[in-house]
């Protein structure tokens, strides 16, 4: 059983205070306090990875001209080499705003010259980028050729080599996508003093997006993402008895019957009776239920005085 004075005195923030510049949206600094010794570590220590690694965004992860196959070859009438060209997309920070939308193929016509930026690849209003001034590469009078890119949704770094096998079309080449909407997270931990005791700490966030996303938005997912991995481990069962068994069909099972499936362990029994049920194979909720007290008693290691009181929808704990 857990002692509720572990939580119920244990310090942690209320709330947490933002700074952020009005010029900068894409930057933020966030605040928290107090939090018992070593846990601002603990906290901003998974909070940077999870922001860095897990949150999901969208890259370009493909490159396809009709007039050059590889890297290799550079375009007629493009200042910037190919490569150079490539490392520019890996730099574009790019998002579709419909959300049911995970891939898109960009295609562009371009005839003489011209400065081809990030803010050109917004060709309808479902497209969102973060760098618009960003150049990709200047054209000269002389250029004349079309192109696709190719946007995907994902989340971390994938280098390009795991793209070569999608690439179905000869010539296209794959880039490494960056799809993480966020660019550094940085944190740092100060002491400071509640009352008499001054081992508190407070916890201090740097975060900085590609503009795609805001730093508190990055935050509450980065958030969401560590609570659900965590709540896991809120309802750890010690042992387990039983394996779920199908045919492969749904079965719809009531709530008022869901009872008789759980494990005979989501109650809290004491210890010699959780013995007895061990020894007698009784897994399930459902199972106790249909015993009588005589069947019980019949069986080894029955040694309790009060009987248990089981019904469809009430269990009452054995008692020593």
């Amino acid at each position: 059983m857990i002692d509720n004075r572990l939580i119920t005195e244990f310090k942690r923030p209320k709330s947490v205070e933002l700074k952020q510049d009005t010029d900068d949206k894409d930057f933020g600094i966030f605040y928290a306090k107090p939090y018992e010794r070593g846990f601002a570590t603990t906290i901003g220590n998974s909070i940077r990875r999870t922001l860095l690694s897990s949150l999901p965004g969208y890259a370009i992860i493909a490159f396809k001209c009709h007039k050059i196959n590889n890297e290799f070859q550079n375009l007629e009438g493009v200042y910037q080499d190919t490569s150079e060209i490539l490392i520019n997309l890996k730099n574009v920070y790019i998002a579709l705003k419909d959300p049911n939308v995970k891939s898109r193929v960009l295609h562009f016509e371009i005839s003489g010259a011209k400065d081809f930026c990030v803010k050109d690849l917004q060709v309808d209003s479902d497209i969102e980028v973060g760098n618009p001034n960003q150049l990709i590469f200047s054209a000269n009078k002389d250029a004349d050729f079309s192109f696709d890119l190719q946007v995907d949704y994902g989340k971390g770094y994938v280098p390009s080599e795991m793209f070569q096998e999608l690439v179905e079309v000869s010539g296209t080449i794959p880039i490494d996508g960056n799809y993480s909407p966020i660019l550094n997270v940085t944190f740092s931990v100060d002491p400071i003093r509640i009352g008499t005791r001054n081992d508190y700490e407070q916890l201090t966030l740097e975060i900085k997006t590609k503009g795609i996303i805001s730093p508190k938005d990055a935050l509450k997912t980065a958030a969401q993402i560590l609570k659900e991995s965590y709540l896991t481990f809120s309802d750890v069962q010690t042992e387990v008895f039983t394996k779920a068994v199908g045919d492969g069909k749904e079965v719809e099972i009531d709530e008022e019957d869901q009872i008789l499936y759980q494990s005979v362990h989501s109650i809290v029994f004491s210890v010699r009776t959780q013995f007895f049920l061990k020894i007698n194979g009784i897994r399930e909720l459902g199972q106790l239920i249909t015993k009588q007290e005589s069947d019980l008693k019949e069986k080894p290691g029955f040694t309790i005085k009060d009987f248990p009181q089981v019904h469809t929808h009430y269990i009452i704990e054995l008692y020593e």
